[in-house]
């Protein structure tokens, strides 16, 4: 949860068209899905096409901690956007950590098949740009699939 916090005062989003930065929380968010809420709301105006590539790391950042608070479907569309986004830019290094997220959101669905080729491809790429650790976190979750 400090960790959504901490990343939720980093980012700057846009307010909506009533002036608010996100709706009003629901009666039954816990203290933990206020920050992913208001953020996802917040980035969820723009499409992946429009996000500009400091904007799609901080998605890949709340696709995981969507998954780690229990909201996978959640997890799912942020690191999907976040993948087009990085592609789109041309990011390599932040694609292949957005593919880390995607392949465990899609794990955390119940989907080990594509949960597996999103991570193999995010190792392939983290490997292949040295970017340590991202190899040996993507191999951890590999071994946890099978």
């Amino acid at each position: 949860t400090a960790s959504v916090v901490s990343l939720s005062s980093s980012l700057t989003p846009q307010s909506s068209a009533s002036g608010r930065l996100c709706a009003a929380p629901s009666e039954t968010a816990t203290s933990s899905d206020r920050p992913v809420a208001c953020w996802t709301s917040a980035i969820g105006r723009r499409s992946a096409s429009r996000l500009g590539a400091s904007q799609s790391l901080p998605l890949a950042t709340l696709a995981e901690a969507s998954r780690l608070i229990g909201r996978p479907e959640l997890a799912l569309e942020l690191a999907r956007r976040a993948v087009a986004a990085m592609q789109a830019a041309g990011r390599q290094g932040e694609a292949a950590r957005a593919r880390y997220a995607l392949g465990q959101a899609l794990a955390a669905n119940g989907e080990a098949a594509p949960a597996r080729e999103e991570l193999s491809s995010a190792r392939d790429e983290a490997q292949a740009l040295a970017m340590a650790p991202l190899p040996r976190q993507c191999e951890a979750a590999l071994a946890a699939l099978a």
